[in-house]
Formats: C-alpha cells, structure tokens, sequence
C-alpha cells in the first residue's frame, strides 16, 4: 500500500500529506461524485484522519453537505474536490486519488453504483490497453481518437490528419 503521499489542488493553493497507507480504492459512479468530479466517477482512497494533514492553504477549503452527514471538502479558489469525510465515520476520510501528486500502484478494488453509469467502461487492466503509448510526433487528438475512427467515418478521420492544430471541430 501507498504511504508518504503528498496532494495538492488544481490551483496548488492547497496541499496535503498523509502519512498512512490507503485502503478500500474504489470508483463511485453515483450521480453525486460524477457530478462534484465532473467526469464519469470519482476515485476515492481511504486514510486514517490522523494520517492526513493540510500542509498549505487551510483558509481556502470549503465544505458542502451533499447528503446527511457526508461532507465534502474542495478549494474554494479552483473547486477541486479534495476529501470527503462522513459523520458516521469520524476517524477516517477518503482522499480523491486525481489530486495526489504521484499516481498509486493500487488499483481500486470497488467500483459501486455502476449501474447508474449511462455509458461503457474501458477494462484498464487488459494488458493491450495499459501499454499503450502514444508513439512520437502523433498528436494526442490523433492518439485518443485512433481506435474510435474507422474508414466508414470519413468526417472523424479528419481528426487525425496531422496538421499543427486540432481539426477534430471541423
């Protein structure tokens, strides 16, 4: 497991350490955690409270009620979401994974509410698409968008041309 962990948020106005190994890695798909991620999910890591310290910017955190008695803690200057604690649960919080400083070697070991994920999920631990790198002077909309182009979609090809600039709006 993970220890000596540092964050920080977006904006770098707030950083954070923890000196406890994370445990129970999941990725929430609930309409909450896409909703304060932005994104499809949220990766959550749990740490013992008295692991964790705010190392800088304490007077930019905020905090939102989402539900009785789940808090979630985030910048108040950049929004990133950077815990989460609940009250049933005084003695541990769960860190978002995308703001530490150093990717973790676990995977998640839960993912929950996957049922309320209006799209597929890509199985990141097939092998083929783990090693995938993007290969030197390709552009990453090229990289990104190369599996999802085929012949028969002559306008998304387009994306792919190498040109200088982003033509996938086109």
């Amino acid at each position: 497991m993970s220890t000596g962990l540092k964050g920080r948020c977006l904006c770098g106005g707030v950083r954070y350490a923890c000196s406890g190994p994370l445990s129970q890695v999941a990725r929430c798909y609930c309409v909450q955690c896409r909703k304060a991620s932005g994104g499809e999910c949220a990766t959550n890591a749990m740490v013992a409270r008295g692991t964790f310290r705010i190392l800088s910017g304490g007077d930019l955190l905020r905090e939102f009620e989402s539900s009785p008695g789940q808090m979630r803690v985030f910048c108040g200057q950049c929004g990133s979401p950077v815990y989460k604690r609940y009250a049933n649960d005084p003695e541990a919080i769960r860190i978002r994974t995308g703001l530490l400083d150093d990717p973790i070697d676990e995977m998640p070991q839960l993912q929950v509410f996957v049922s309320r994920l209006p799209f597929t999920i890509v199985d990141a631990s097939d092998p083929e698409l783990r090693a995938r790198r993007r290969p030197s002077g390709q552009t990453l909309v090229a990289f990104v968008l190369a599996p999802f182009v085929t012949a028969d979609q002559p306008k998304s090809r387009r994306a792919l041309e190498p040109s200088g600039r982003n033509r996938a709006s086109r």
